[in-house]
């Protein structure tokens, strides 16, 4: 998980000017030790354990960041920051590591490849074992990842099938022109926004853990739940704003737009304490809603399954999609 600032009208500038962080925990099969035995997964841990937070930011002549308060539309930067370093390097030894993206936007969407800029033919691919908030089913074998703006997503890249002194960089190949959204264009290697350079310089040493190659399962999917009940959510552009079903954000947060009914009744009893809900989101396209706009959206409490949409599927979930159909 991250965490970050939440107050009215200024959160993304304050999740802008660094207000944000990591929230990592662990549980029995996620254990943050490799050499655990099962039912641990045995991912990569410790040192090789590694959070990278991705964001775009603008700044004037003296180095101070610059933001836009009164920009609706969404507020790209021309330079590209992993950790609060502008494109960095990360020394690493030839083994595998775990590494938690996020990207904290504030308004841009990524598709992050791994590109050698000496060989912009040859393909690099890695595992993706989670995707926002809990781990996937199964490993994937990926030359992409998918992210919008808040989301995050686990990989393990395996540096040891690399030669030493070799160098990968983390590419940005989604093209995106404005803050209103990506165009969908995947750009040719080399020619994205490079974040990261991963260099394999460091000495080997023990590697204890699994193969994501030989694990065949992960996290099991939650069964579809039966009596459940269906709200819907339509986004739409009013005056320069996003509003929600026809309706702005009140300043205030007093307002009850609506109540979550509980079935049980008594509290010993063996029913269920809350009812399912099923959110339906779809972005409504007019005159006044440009076809580009994308409308990123979190949950505060984990972990729902979007079932239906009508906005931007990510890459993630169309490529897992696709994966699963193949089976």
């Amino acid at each position: 998980m991250w965490y970050h600032d939440h107050a009215i009208d200024i959160t993304a500038e304050n999740v802008y000017r660094g207000l944000a962080g990591f929230y990592v925990s662990f549980n029995t099969l996620d254990t943050g030790n490799e050499t655990d035995p099962p039912p641990a997964l045995g991912l990569p841990s410790g040192d090789f354990d590694i959070g990278l937070v991705i964001q775009d930011r603008l700044f004037d002549r003296n180095g101070f960041l610059v933001y836009d308060n009164f920009d609706h539309n969404g507020f790209l930067g021309d330079k590209f920051l992993v950790n609060g370093k502008i494109q960095p390097f990360f020394q690493v030894h030839p083994r595998r590591c775990r590494f938690r993206w996020l990207n904290t936007g504030p308004s841009r969407f990524l598709e992050l490849f791994l590109t050698d800029p000496n060989n912009l033919s040859a393909h690099h691919p890695f595992w993706q074992i989670s995707h926002d908030g809990n781990l996937l089913p199964r490993p994937l074998l990926v030359e992409s990842v998918g992210m919008a703006v808040a989301e995050r997503s686990d990989v393990i890249i395996d540096f040891s099938q690399l030669p030493p002194g070799s160098s990968l960089f983390i590419e940005n190949r989604l093209e995106q022109k404005d803050g209103r959204g990506p165009t969908n264009r995947i750009l040719p290697a080399g020619q994205g926004n490079l974040l990261l350079r991963f260099d394999v310089v460091l000495p080997p040493v023990a590697d204890n853990s699994a193969d994501p190659a030989t694990i065949t399962h992960l996290l099991d999917v939650p069964a579809a739940p039966q009596n459940i009940v269906t709200r819907g959510f339509r986004f739409d552009r009013q005056n320069g704003m996003w509003a929600i079903n026809g309706r702005l954000m009140d300043d205030d947060c007093e307002t009850i737009r609506f109540r979550a009914k509980l079935p049980c009744t008594s509290v010993h009893s063996t029913e269920p304490r809350c009812r399912q809900v099923l959110w339906k989101a779809r972005r409504r396209s007019s005159s006044r809603t440009s076809t580009s706009d994308c409308v990123p959206m979190r949950t505060v409490r984990q972990s729902p399954a979007l079932a239906s949409s009508s906005s931007r599927a990510t890459a993630t979930q169309r490529r897992y999609q696709k994966a699963s159909s193949s089976r």
